[in-house]
């Protein structure tokens, strides 16, 4: 027992003079012998046990960071020089990874955002077409009645007189924002005339239109189809006016080569258009004339046309065309441009087909 009690008063002894080290006792047992000149708390040396470090190493804790990063620095270098592929290849293969997501959706979005405009837009030149469609289907109804009137009475005299009367009667239901001037023309010359609009000048008289060289291929074609024709837009006789001729052709049937129908031109068929289409000697049928509706295009030349206020209005560029005839020599481009805003659309605008009777036009857009 006594010999225990000395061993420990050595060990303490030792401790005394070692106070920073454990102290292993004899016994197995260990001692911590406190200093009061470290905390415990703040893990700094010379700080008053539980208190806050002086100033002056608080100072030198702070000026080691940068040693410490630059040393982290310095070893992160050895490690790219060491093992270049393992340390810089996943950061470059992540990084590639986000760019390459990045680009991908900001040109997903861009073509999105491309396709929804695109569809806008083509919504909008379908109804705009389809009203502008309308609006020359108004054409129709007048030269429909006044052919079926002729065939009645086929005969020019009677029927020059009852002209003006007609169209007195009809005049309510013409559209005076589509039809300028309605024709007749018997064996191809117009002998009557009717404006709903009067032109700013004075039109040209009688027109022989086949002995004309620039509506005479129209008028053939119109012939040869029998059926409703539109021609142009073009400029008008004269080169004054701008518009689209819309025509019907009429055909008497049971009939004679040596039929007049009234008129006094002989011989009685159009300008050097004797022979078919103008006169079928095996159905006994001979082409009377024409009825014929000039529209007006010069506001839709011009663009003061109503009917492109709708398109103004979504800050739309367009452009109207239509294919060159055969006659046509002086071509700019593979379609004559008959309307168009000051800005023309590119070539890859949105293209709508306008479809009136044999005309086909095409619509660009583009915002």
């Amino acid at each position: 027992m006594d010999v225990g009690m000395q061993s420990i008063k050595v060990d303490m002894k030792a401790a005394e003079n070692a106070p920073d080290k454990p102290v292993v006792g004899t016994t197995g047992s260990t001692f911590l012998q406190p200093d009061v000149g470290n905390s415990d708390t703040d893990g700094v040396k010379g700080a008053p046990f539980g208190g806050p470090a002086p100033a002056n190493v608080e100072s030198e804790v702070s000026a080691s960071w940068p040693r410490r990063m630059w040393h982290s620095l310095q070893t992160y270098g050895k490690n790219v020089r060491k093992r270049p592929l393992i340390m810089l290849g996943p950061p470059i293969i992540i990084f590639c990874i986000c760019v390459a997501l990045g680009v991908w959706g900001v040109e997903a979005g861009a073509k999105q955002w491309e396709r929804d405009e695109r569809g806008r837009v083509q919504s909008t030149g379908i109804e705009w077409a389809a009203s502008f469609k309308l609006s020359l289907d108004k054409t129709f109804t007048p030269l429909s009645t006044l052919s079926i009137f002729i065939k009645r009475k086929h005969n020019w005299t009677t029927f020059s007189t009852e002209f003006p009367l007609i169209m007195q009667e009809m005049l309510p239901t013409i559209d005076a924002g589509t039809i300028q001037e309605l024709q007749v023309a018997p064996l191809g010359h117009v002998d009557a005339i009717y404006q709903i609009v009067p032109w700013p000048t004075s039109p040209p008289g009688t027109i022989d239109i086949f002995a004309n060289p620039a509506l005479r291929g129209g008028a053939l074609t119109t012939i040869e189809q029998k059926r409703l024709v539109i021609n142009g837009p073009l400029k008008l006789v004269g080169g004054a006016y701008f518009g689209a001729i819309v025509r019907i052709p009429i055909f008497i049937q049971n009939t004679t080569y040596e039929e007049t129908f009234g008129t006094k031109y002989r011989p009685p068929v159009p300008t050097n258009c004797t022979g078919m289409p103008c006169w079928n000697e095996a159905t006994k049928e001979k082409f009377w004339g024409f009825v014929t509706a000039l529209v007006s295009l010069d506001g839709l030349k011009n663009g003061t046309d109503p009917r492109l206020d709708a398109l103004k209005a979504k800050n739309l560029k367009y452009r109207m065309t239509r294919p060159y005839t055969s006659t046509e020599l002086n071509r700019t481009g593979d379609a004559f441009t008959f309307a168009a805003s000051p800005d023309w659309p590119s070539d890859s605008a949105v293209s709508i087909t306008i479809t009136v009777s044999n005309a086909v036009w095409m619509l660009y857009l583009e915002p």
